[in-house]
């Protein structure tokens, strides 16, 4: 009689259910850095931790509104789970028409925003200290600010940290517009402030440096979405150009760069 072997659902699964191999084989490439890996997976944890806590904690807070001491035990319960206090308002108002979640909710989300956006350059420290991408290597290659514009459709988001391996910082800045969309002004204004900052001194051994324009898509394959941000990206540089020499009569304009990612990378 054939016996038919049952999975066991409480049994763990593999670390990386991605990564499913077979006896004596390693799952890491070779030429994988632990460290920065950790230092993502760190990153990860801390920013959407902020995120995921929120719908529990309201629910448990629901659930209390009844309570004659509901305002203190819900603040209470928001500080131990998210950090900060809920509107004063909202709570004290539960008791006439009941607890408004959604107003909670959106202020949750937007507070959570706001504290990952100010907690940044703390979340990612340990990244831009272990990542070998940084102001020392670009300043070698001729640039001395890299401008990065990912398309904003959501799907790189995490390009640079997690396809690129490096982090925003002093030399790196980023910017993400709706598709084919770049604001020519904006560009302007940023290649200003950093071309004084060149020409003051203010930038350690970028004397001589030039200034990138990196501009990301989600496919390298050509496509209709790929042709018009090339296009778009080609037709703003020339403008840029135009201005600077106009404006300043500079003989270090930008450099442009388009830069395809593969979907299964950042989808």
């Amino acid at each position: 009689m054939r016996t038919v072997r049952q999975e066991n659902p409480a049994a763990p699964g593999p670390a990386n259910p991605a990564c499913v191999i077979g006896p004596g084989q390693s799952c890491e490439h070779a030429l994988v850095n632990q460290d920065i890996n950790q230092s993502l997976y760190q990153y990860e944890v801390a920013v959407s931790g902020r995120f995921n806590v929120i719908v529990e904690t309201l629910r448990q807070v629901s659930a209390l509104q009844h309570e004659s001491n509901f305002t203190q035990a819900a603040q209470a319960i928001a500080m131990a789970k998210l950090g900060y206090q809920l509107p004063a308002r909202i709570l004290d108002e539960a008791w006439v028409s009941g607890l408004d979640l959604r107003s909670l909710y959106s202020h949750c989300v937007i507070r959570s925003f706001k504290i990952t956006v100010d907690q940044a350059a703390h979340d990612q420290q340990a990244l831009r200290e272990r990542t070998p991408l940084n102001q020392r290597f670009f300043l070698s290659c001729g640039y001395h600010t890299i401008d990065v514009s990912p398309c904003a459709d959501g799907r790189l988001q995490g390009a640079l940290p997690f396809v690129f391996r490096f982090a925003p910082n002093d030399s790196v800045w980023v910017k993400a517009y709706a598709g084919a969309l770049f604001d020519v002004e904006s560009d302007i204004g940023d290649w200003s402030q950093r071309e004084l900052d060149r020409l003051s001194g203010a930038i350690p051994g970028g004397e001589q440096a030039n200034y990138l324009r990196w501009l990301c898509i989600t496919s390298a394959r050509p496509s209709r979405h790929s042709r018009v941000v090339r296009r778009t990206a080609v037709v703003t540089a020339w403008r840029r150009n135009q201005r600077w020499s106009d404006w300043w009569n500079c003989s270090r304009p930008s450099r442009t760069a388009l830069v395809g990612v593969p979907r299964p990378m950042c989808c």
